[in-house]
C-alpha cells in the first residue's frame, strides 16, 4: 500500500510541477515550480510523505518511473540556468532539499515566529535564484 501511494504522490506531483513550469523558464518557472511543491506538500503531507519513505525496486518498478516523472521538471527548470552538466545533480539535490524542508517544516508547524511564512518562502525561493544564477556564472565554483 505504501508503494502505490508512493506512486501515486509522485506522479500528482510530477504532473502539477509539468503544468505549472510549462511554458516558462529562469526565476519565472523556479517561482512556479516552488509555490507547486510547497501547495502539493501542504494539500497531501501523508501522500507527500509517504512517497519519501519508500525505495524503488528497481529500474522497472512504477516507483522509479514516476520518481522521473516527478523530477523531469525540476531539472528542466534548472536546464533554464545553462548550469555545467556536471552541476546539475547537485542543484536538483539542492533544490529538492530546500523546497522539501520548506515545505515540511511549514505542515508540520516548525515555523513559529511571528514573520509572515509567505515572506519566509519568497525570500528562500529568491535566495535559490540567486544562487543559480551565481552558479552560471561561476561564482560559486567549486562549492
Amino acid at each position: 500500500l505504501g508503494h502505490r501511494i508512493a506512486v501515486l504522490a509522485a506522479v500528482e506531483l510530477g504532473d502539477a510541477l509539468r503544468d505549472a513550469t510549462q511554458g516558462r523558464a529562469g526565476s519565472d518557472a523556479l517561482a512556479a515550480a516552488a509555490a507547486t511543491m510547497r501547495d502539493y506538500v501542504k494539500a497531501h503531507p501523508g501522500r507527500y510523505t509517504a512517497g519519501n519513505r519508500v525505495s524503488p525496486s528497481g529500474p522497472e518498478d512504477p516507483l522509479t518511473i514516476a520518481s522521473g516523472r516527478m523530477l523531469a521538471p525540476l531539472a528542466a527548470v534548472l536546464h533554464g540556468y545553462g548550469l555545467d552538466p556536471g552541476q546539475d545533480v547537485h542543484a536538483l539535490r539542492m533544490l529538492r532539499s530546500a523546497l522539501h524542508g520548506f515545505a515540511t517544516l511549514e505542515v508540520e508547524g516548525g515555523f513559529r515566529f511571528d514573520t509572515d511564512v509567505d515572506e519566509s518562502f519568497a525570500w528562500t525561493v529568491g535566495l535559490l535564484d540567486r544562487a543559480l544564477l551565481a552558479s552560471r556564472r561561476g561564482t560559486m565554483a567549486g562549492c
